[in-house]
């Protein structure tokens, strides 16, 4: 007997931007190099319980799909600007050559076509993908991870396998010596970790339509996220707890300031996640009795905004005319 394998290091994912609910794109215009995969065909099964003379269980029954996953990548600034323009929902760019995108959040719906490939074996195409969340993490001495999480309408199994687009050769993954923090307008290069979470929340919503759902409606917009900071002083640990940095007794003034992540490997090649406001919901000061550096496990959400976009505001610089094209 041969048993034929499949290297485990071939699955990519390819995206391209629809014209619209129910239109799949038909071309790819982005390849994706994965680090994980969960994407799916999101079949539901249940069981429906009832006697049976012999005493066996029934058998499952299908009652619909929620067809996606997540998938993860490198932070890489030609690759991913779609997602991230799927995810906010709005766009506003300029340039020749090398493009300045600033993505902005939206209630407008952006679908996308998703294909999900082991080279020469299988490809599954995701038709009326939305960008669900987005979760950015990166420290010290690594490379900057983005985890998506994708949910379609339907799954299309057994499809043609697509011709890759070009990659830009200067697409390289992103790494943390290239990213600046800079909070409260301050680049202190105190900041050792990152994680930054945008989601849009939301659910699918079925209706009689058989197995596939009618929609999926985005819900709350939230951006979380932590920081591992080197403890300096007490200045910031008061005022998380008082609101003031010379407070001494606990207020319901919350600490906030400007957030400003730039990940950028020249001035023409980027990613930069701006808020005007992050409220901080926790700041433990660590020990070690190993004698390492004491740091603060710091964590936070964005502040309401009168202005949506002052709340989070994504710039990816690159060579794409456009992040939709």
């Amino acid at each position: 007997m041969t048993v034929s394998l499949v290297p485990g290091n071939t699955r990519v994912v390819y995206t391209a931007v629809q014209s619209g609910q129910g239109t799949a794109a038909t071309t790819p215009t982005r390849k994706l190099e994965l680090t994980a995969d969960t994407l799916d065909p999101g079949r539901q099964l249940i069981t429906l319980p009832e006697t049976d003379s012999s005493s066996q269980a029934p058998n499952p029954a299908v009652v619909g799909g929620e067809p996606g996953g997540s998938f993860s990548t490198w932070l890489r600034p030609n690759a991913v600007d779609q997602l991230f323009s799927g995810l906010q929902g709005a766009k506003s760019s300029s340039g020749s050559g090398n493009y300045t995108h600033t993505l902005t959040p939206s209630l407008t719906q952006k679908f996308l076509t998703i294909w999900d490939v082991i080279p020469g074996k299988t490809t599954t195409k995701y038709v009326d993908c939305i960008v669900k969340s987005c979760a950015i993490s990166g420290q010290s001495g690594q490379g900057i991870t983005a985890a998506w999480d994708i949910r379609a309408l339907s799954a299309l199994m057994g499809q043609t396998e697509p011709s890759a687009p070009t990659d830009f050769a200067a697409d390289v993954a992103m790494t943390y010596p290239q990213v600046t923090v800079t909070r409260g307008g301050t680049h202190a290069g105190d900041v050792d970790a990152f994680t930054l979470t945008i989601d849009r929340g939301g659910g699918y919503f079925h209706g009689d339509n058989g197995l596939a759902a009618a929609a999926y409606a985005f819900g709350l917009y939230t951006v979380t996220g932590s920081a591992t900071i080197a403890f300096q002083n007490d200045q910031e640990l008061r005022a998380f707890n008082t609101g003031a940095t010379n407070g001494t007794a606990l207020t319901t003034t919350l600490y906030n300031q400007t957030l400003d992540i730039l990940v950028q490997i020249d001035s023409n090649t980027s990613f930069d996640f701006l808020s005007q406001g992050i409220i901080y919901t926790a700041y433990p000061v660590s020990i070690d009795t190993g004698g390492a550096p004491t740091t603060v496990a710091a964590a936070f959400q964005t502040k309401r905004q009168s202005t949506w976009s002052d709340n989070m505001t994504v710039t990816a610089k690159n060579q794409n005319a456009s992040p939709d094209a």
